[in-house]
């Protein structure tokens, strides 16, 4: 819900999808087709937030996204009051094995 468009920067070759200060909500929401492009409700959707800046990535949050069925997509509210700044990878594997990454940022609140 915080895609920046042309992307935020960069990681190495990778582009930053969506920036974040830390304390707001990273909104994970996303559809799922089948082969035939019918929508597909009831597959297990694993969502994980990893730093990405350490090898091995520290895993910082782990859980389930479930189908909303009144919003019409999968759907997961990630925390971030207690990460620190830095960038993350936002992974998402599904059970057929289809497997999603993206490159986040969580930034320091701006001091007004």
């Amino acid at each position: 819900d915080r895609a920046v468009a042309g992307g935020a920067g960069s990681f190495g070759e990778l582009v930053i999808d969506a920036l974040y200060e830390i304390g707001q909500v990273v909104v994970v929401q996303f559809t799922v087709h089948g082969f035939y492009g019918e929508e597909v409700t009831d597959a297990i959707a694993i969502v994980g937030m990893m730093g990405a800046e350490k090898t091995p990535p520290p895993v910082v949050y782990l859980g389930l996204a479930k189908y909303d069925a009144e919003l019409g997509h999968y759907h997961l509210e990630i925390p971030t009051e207690e990460l620190k700044a830095g960038l993350y990878f936002l992974d998402i594997t599904l059970n057929d094995g289809s497997h999603f990454q993206e490159l986040i940022e969580l930034v320091e609140p701006e001091q007004e």
